[in-house]
């Protein structure tokens, strides 16, 4: 049996090995490469799963596969392979392998190739293997950022994750019916293929069955706005909508309840985008006239039979992609000057200093199972005045993200950097025109794991332009140069941006974010006027990884709420029964109550309030509740935070003006540790009042460190 579980990339489903029933999930091809021959991606015959993966050999093949190379004549092939840079070859017993590449079940090519024709073109191979390079792989999974329409499970409730943090596919589902269905293998009475992307619209129906006959005009259509349009449009109309929609049409409207529906509209039904778009199969004709109508209701009535439901869940997964290789083959230059990197070992040498915003980009070396990966990193130079600016955007998985910039210049030139694409083209816009001495000097930027969510420009007044792309809700970081802006960098997986750095002649400066910690803030950028008091620790950042400091402003931002705090809630989850050092108690989070309902006021929460939870049937939920005199001017104007281990606080201790120290919790009762293993760290403002905190969160711990927000007096 094979030595590790693979997945399809298409349907998610596992390739078995090659003796498995049925025996179409032990049938797999590989899409794939050799060595560091980036751009020669092919998809290979018909392959074998037993301790190894084999697969025939391409004839346009090169490379030395002796040693690879089994009695049978097929060949060893390395599938999904996330990480680079090592040895090559390798030093012994290992075996070298120089082709790799990503797995897919046979018929499940068979329907990618139903999506469009173009799959049998060098181009669209090359674009879906470009594709699977920008995803990472997770227990043999390739993560698109979907769980293959349920079949796939999750590491973490989605629901859970807290602001930074993303999912990762744990296995298939087993034990289920549907997916063991061939996807080719349809148990509808019609016969032959497609013989093409979609049947033809224009034919599978006699001119018998395509007349306008069927038309009986038995009701008054006096009042009916329809009733002044020709026969052949009320058709063309109701053919082009859904069945929903057409009988809607026909309860609402009596002339289009007097059109008869001849074959073509039931012929219609199995159009692209119809619900029946997935069986596409045409019937073989015979002497006898096909009735579509007879095949649209057998289609109704196996639409919930278990192959049916597995054709249609992959035909869904495989049109996705469709989508995806065609926005490449759109675009398929990334625009700029290519730098020299791992993939692109000719481009130039990059010697300037960036401000950077990116992703959580994987580094090749590591390997590839969460975040993304640069492709190409590229960079133009915009060092005349700038007079108008567009940015490309490209819908992935619901979500939108940045592909590209164009900028226009004063003297009339262009520049572009990343991929292209005029349909979905937008420009920023500012509420008042800039000053032509008002100079662009950078970006703030939306940013989630997978690459740049959106962005707005900042001109060295401070004034902003309007956002482009998705914002709300997603992590920001500025990067704002001292002067200019004199060239911009990017970096690009297959589809979109996942990093943008900019870069003036004048020094960049100091930071105004946290020193030395992650810039990425959420929901909004801290406002540049607040001060922002930090645990300093030289381990923290590199033990946060790539996460977004939250925030929440208790004290409004100009400190108008004070008045009002009248509670602080603390939640914290008690661990030490589990008898783990230094893993006993982790703050959750922070509730502030108010005492007046002016201005609408709801309690905030910093953090997530604790559920209780089989999994964590050990631990116990402990909270407390802090009352603030703010109404007769108590005020918070110190903060301790505990910790047991560097990376989780596990208490704190709040000061205030009045005098009072309230430690949370209060006695580290019960721990296998004593006091003396806590170490504290004190967050006072230098001047000014604490109106907020914030801190790095993570599911399953929840705050990471704590730090504090405030106004000068």
């Amino acid at each position: 049996m094979p030595s590790i579980e693979l997945s399809c990339f298409v349907c998610g489903a596992t390739i078995e090995g090659s003796n498995y029933l049925p025996q179409w999930m032990g049938r797999f091809r590989a899409l794939y490469t050799t060595l560091e021959d980036w751009n020669a991606a092919r998809i290979s015959g018909i392959g074998e799963r037993h301790f190894e993966d084999v697969i025939p050999l391409d004839q346009s093949v090169t490379v030395d596969v002796s040693q690879s190379t089994m009695e049978d004549g097929l060949v060893q092939i390395d599938l999904m392979k996330s990480k680079f840079g090592e040895k090559y070859p390798p030093d012994p017993p290992a075996m070298p392998l120089p082709l790799w590449g990503f797995p897919l079940h046979d018929p499940c090519w068979d329907v990618l190739c139903s999506t469009d024709n173009r799959f049998r073109e060098r181009r669209a191979v090359q674009a879906l293997f470009d594709l699977c390079m920008s995803h990472p792989t997770q227990n043999g999974i390739l993560n698109w950022g979907h769980n293959y329409d349920g079949l796939v499970k999750c590491d973490t409730d989605i629901v859970k994750l807290l602001p930074g943090e993303e999912a990762r596919l744990y296995e298939p589902k087993r034990g289920g019916t549907s997916q063991r269905y061939n996807p080719s293998d349809i148990p509808m009475t019609i016969t032959g293929t497609r013989g093409g992307p979609y049947p033809s619209m224009e034919v599978g129906f006699s001119k018998d069955h395509n007349t306008y006959k069927g038309y009986i005009f038995h009701t008054s259509t006096k009042n009916d706005p329809f009733g002044r349009l020709p026969p052949e449009l009320l058709l063309e109309i109701l053919t082009r909508c859904d069945s929903k929609s057409a009988a809607n049409f026909r309860l609402a409207s009596k002339t289009m309840a007097n059109v008869g529906l001849p074959e073509r509209f039931w012929f219609s039904r199995f159009w692209p985008g119809q619900e029946f778009d997935y069986v596409f199969a045409q019937p073989a004709f015979r002497a006898a006239v096909p009735l579509w109508i007879d095949f649209y209701n057998r289609a109704r009535q196996l639409r919930n039979h278990p192959g049916i439901r597995n054709r249609r869940r992959i035909w869904n997964l495989a049109c996705q992609l469709r989508d995806w290789v065609i926005l490449r083959l759109e675009s398929p230059v990334c625009h700029g000057s290519l730098c020299k990197s791992f993939f692109n070992p000719k481009g130039a040498d990059d010697d300037k200093e960036w401000y950077t915003a990116d992703a959580r980009i994987s580094p090749l070396i590591f390997t590839f199972s969460a975040g993304c990966r640069s492709l190409n990193d590229t960079t133009i130079i915009a060092s005349g005045q700038i007079s108008k600016v567009w940015a490309s955007l490209v819908m992935l998985n619901e979500k939108r993200y940045i592909s590209g910039l164009r900028i226009s210049q004063v003297d009339g030139k262009s520049v572009q950097i990343g991929y292209r694409h005029p349909k979905h083209e937008v420009p920023f816009t500012w509420n008042s025109p800039l000053e032509l001495s008002d100079a662009f000097v950078g970006f703030h930027v939306a940013i989630e794991n997978q690459g740049i969510r959106g962005l707005r420009m900042i001109s060295a007044q401070g004034v902003s332009s309007s956002w482009i792309g998705d914002h709300e809700d997603v992590p920001k970081k500025s990067i704002v140069c001292n002067g200019q802006v004199e060239a911009l960098k990017g970096g690009f997986d297959a589809l979109k941006m996942v990093s943008i750095g900019v870069h003036s002649l004048q020094s960049m400066g100091q930071s105004k974010t946290v020193s030395g910690e992650s810039a990425l803030w959420y929901p909004e950028l801290p406002d540049p006027t607040l001060q922002l008091v930090p645990v300093q620790s030289q381990s923290l950042p590199r033990l946060m990884g790539h996460m977004p400091y939250s925030m929440c402003l208790f004290g409004g931002n100009d400190g108008r709420l004070l008045p009002y705090l009248t509670e602080i809630t603390v939640w914290i989850v008690d661990r030490s029964d589990l008898g783990v050092r230094a893993d006993n108690y982790h703050i959750w989070a922070l509730e502030f109550h108010y005492g007046s309902q002016e201005e609408g006021l709801k309690s905030l929460i910093l953090g997530q309030v604790p559920e209780e939870d089989p999994i964590r049937a050990t631990c116990k939920y402990l909270r407390y509740q802090v009352s603030i005199d703010s109404p007769n001017g108590e005020r918070i104007n110190g903060v301790d935070t505990l910790f047991q281990d560097p990376r989780l606080p596990s208490g704190l201790t709040l000061h205030t003006n009045y005098g009072r120290r309230i430690q949370i919790p209060p006695k580290f009762s019960g721990s296998i540790i004593s006091d003396d293993d806590i170490s504290t760290h004190e967050l006072r403002p230098t001047e000014g009042r604490i109106i907020g905190f914030f801190g790095v969160l993570k599911n399953g711990v929840v705050f990471q460190n704590l730090g504090i927000a405030c106004i000068p007096s």
